[in-house]
């Protein structure tokens, strides 16, 4: 069982009726951010609190969205085997926000399922993984800088993305922008365009 209390940053208000998805059962952290393992869904009650029944023990992740239509804010845990878990209090909102949207070329179609990882100047790390929407959104961030990258690809942006509290930034990233260049022969003579 795993349980806590969502409540938006500062004001600590409870945060009722948002939407949870909760991913566990993973031996390692690292299976968890590509969406693997058994996913249950939940809402928070009327004082921000929920409970999670059949979590499975390991690592796992919580994606918490406020209302239908707000980023999806991710929140990892690790669960005991046979124990309650209490996550406390989840803080949403506030801080400073990164948007990082994916897309892939041609089209520049929205691109789900592309885990982002953020590190801070403090080494702290944070991933998440893009929705149906192409974004990963990262809420509650200290200010400073964080750079950007998408592990899953061995791709580190060059992206020192400076950060403020209250503020929203956004970074857009095209994956397959690459072009073909060549000559289109017919034998060993080349064919005009």
């Amino acid at each position: 069982t795993l349980r806590g209390r969502v409540v938006s940053k500062g004001d600590r208000i409870p945060v009722s009726g948002a939407a949870l998805s909760v991913h566990g059962g993973m031996r390692t952290a690292s299976y968890i951010y590509g969406g693997y393992g058994h996913e249950t869904r939940a809402t928070t009650g009327a004082d921000g609190r929920f409970e999670v029944k059949g979590v499975g023990a390991g690592y796992g992740m919580i994606g918490i969205r406020q209302t239908g239509s707000s980023p999806v804010i991710y929140h990892p845990y690790k669960a005991k085997n046979a124990e309650t878990t209490d996550l406390g209090d989840i803080e949403i909102g506030d801080g400073a926000t990164v948007k990082v949207q994916v897309v892939r070329m041609p089209g520049s179609k929205l691109a789900a399922g592309v885990l982002v990882q953020l590190d801070d100047q403090s080494f702290n790390t944070r991933q998440g993984v893009t929705g149906e929407d192409g974004e990963a959104v990262f809420s509650g961030l200290r200010p400073g800088n964080v750079y950007v990258q998408l592990p899953d690809r061995n791709t580190r942006l060059d992206s020192n993305i400076a950060v403020v509290d209250g503020e929203t930034r956004s970074l857009r990233v095209t994956l397959g922008g690459s072009a073909l260049k060549g000559t289109v022969v017919r034998g060993t003579d080349p064919v005009p365009w």
